[in-house]
């Protein structure tokens, strides 16, 4: 690579804050190569000059090597350009590095070299389009009753069972983080921030309406026989509403029983106090006296409660608080705030309904649903009838970040 004058330079950019260190060296007009380093922290659309402009005309610098290491301790894209003068780049080269993994690119090196943490060569990762495929399997129990919404968290198969543990009211926020994914969610881990659910699909042994969210929080310690208001004051939920903040638009509340409860009749005096997506407080979430809407008599472990919001809004940032109203006696549950994804079509018992939401031809007018990074999602079904279900299917993701 050579670059002359006309303010010409060498540009690195990455898409992330955190270290990337590099070193660069190049030859000047013929002359004895001259080498550069320095450790850079940049932010996401900040450039870096790797080397500066030959300065006088009719001089030129022809590149001998750049070499870069990644110690951001997450995947980062770079991207090598050359800058002439104005604003336009002459990208030369656009890739992923890895957490650890460093790159050697020059003369003797004319092909880029991406080695890993351990030192193992691998080829270079190109961000523009990268398809996942997540296969599930799971071996449910029988639901409630048939309108009710039934949990495959907890259930043995592919991937295994929730963990819940022990968050307390206020509860944790729920991430698919590396290296160790949610327990019992369907990992996707997204390197550069985002994919796209271009596909999905879901057989089951008896016909369910099958849902697919992305669990953003959950807590614990709910007192089950108070039937007053207890404090919730939820943490901060991660980076995962449908627009990617943590506004929580495009979110809804649930309950999850994880130990039966044995209260003898349906409860749909139950109200919750959160602060809405537009950050409006004090609004009130309601129970509906339909099954499904309303906690059932003496609901089984896996019973998931959807909670219907105030008229208006479309999201929910946090929980307040939490007003049983009626005791459920026995038993535990667990809040959650859960972003929707899919509900695929169902078909005849042990026959897979699909959806294909993307034309993956047409990325740029067609994306398919955008899922954020890390993501943990987690399948459930309103039940059809009480028969105990296993649940097959595939979810299809294209990352074009």
């Amino acid at each position: 690579m050579i670059i002359g004058n006309g303010s010409s330079l060498v540009m690195l950019a990455i898409s992330g804050s955190g270290i990337v260190y590099w070193s660069s060296s190049y030859s000047d007009s013929g002359s004895a190569v001259t080498l550069t380093a320095e450790a850079v922290g940049t932010s996401a659309g900040s450039d870096v000059t790797l080397i500066a402009d030959p300065g006088a005309v009719g001089a030129a610098k022809r590149v001998a090597e750049i070499w870069l290491r990644n110690d951001a301790g997450v995947t980062q894209t770079i991207q090598l350009s050359v800058r002439t003068a104005g604003p336009t780049d002459n990208v030369v080269l656009s890739c992923l590095l890895r957490d650890g993994d460093t790159l050697r690119w020059g003369q003797d090196q004319p092909t880029p070299l991406i080695t890993s943490a351990n030192g193992v060569p691998r080829g270079i990762e190109s961000n523009a389009e990268s398809s996942c495929t997540l296969p599930f399997y799971k071996s449910g129990t029988a639901a409630e009753a048939a309108g009710n919404w039934y949990c495959t968290a907890k259930d043995a198969g592919v991937p295994g069972a929730i963990t819940v543990g022990t968050p307390g009211l206020s509860g944790r926020a729920v991430t698919g983080s590396p290296p160790t994914p949610e327990p019992g969610s369907i990992w996707l881990s997204a390197p550069i921030g985002q994919w796209h659910m271009t596909y999905a699909s879901a057989v089951s042994s008896t016909v369910h309406a099958n849902l697919f969210f992305d669990l953003l929080w959950i807590n614990s310690g709910i007192v089950v026989t108070t039937t007053t208001a207890q404090t919730i004051n939820s943490v901060t939920l991660p980076s995962r509403s449908v627009d990617g903040s943590t506004n929580g638009r495009g979110c809804w509340i649930g309950m999850l029983v994880t130990t039966a409860t044995t209260n003898a009749a349906a409860i749909a005096n139950s109200t919750i106090s959160y602060t809405n997506s537009n950050g409006t407080a004090g609004q009130t979430a309601t129970l509906v006296a339909v099954g499904g809407s309303q906690i059932p008599a003496t609901a089984v472990v896996g019973t998931l409660v959807w909670f219907s919001l105030a008229a208006g809004d479309s999201g929910v940032r946090s929980i307040q608080s939490i007003t049983l109203g009626t005791s459920l006696v026995t038993g535990a549950v667990s809040l959650i705030i859960a972003r929707p994804l899919i509900i695929p079509p169902s078909s005849a018992p042990n026959l897979a309904g699909s959806a294909m939401i993307s034309n993956t031809t047409l990325p740029s007018a067609d994306p398919g649903i955008c899922v954020w990074q890390d993501p943990a999602i987690f399948h459930c079904y309103q039940a059809s009838a009480t028969t105990a279900s296993t649940v097959a299917g595939n979810l299809v993701f294209v990352d074009r970040a």
